[in-house]
């Protein structure tokens, strides 16, 4: 006998709402940029055209306003904590953001 698994048709239509699949803030520091891309970005396997990153937000506007649209625009949020991180408040502010 096989079991299917059922059809999870609302899921997939609320994941194509979002512009990307992951917003992910980091420090910006040698060590933390290694392990997003090295490790983090490399494991989960997604187009980096699903990925936006606190580094890669569009320049010009104000960060506060891209980190919110960050957070709003992505299926998942995913903070890298640091003792970098702690000391980056762009980095601190997404986390703060993500909480709210």
């Amino acid at each position: 006998m096989t079991i299917q698994a059922p059809d999870n048709h609302a899921s997939r239509s609320a994941a194509s709402h979002f512009a990307y699949d992951v917003f992910v803030v980091h420090a910006d520091a040698a060590m933390d940029e290694a392990f997003v891309n090295g490790y983090l970005l490399a494991n989960l396997g997604l187009a980096p055209e699903r990925v936006l990153r606190l580094q890669t937000l569009e320049l010009g506007l104000f960060i506060t306003k891209e980190i919110e649209r960050g957070v709003r625009s992505s299926r998942v949020t995913v903070v890298v904590l640091s003792a970098a991180h702690m000391d980056d408040h762009w980095a601190a502010f997404g986390e703060q953001l993500v909480a709210f």
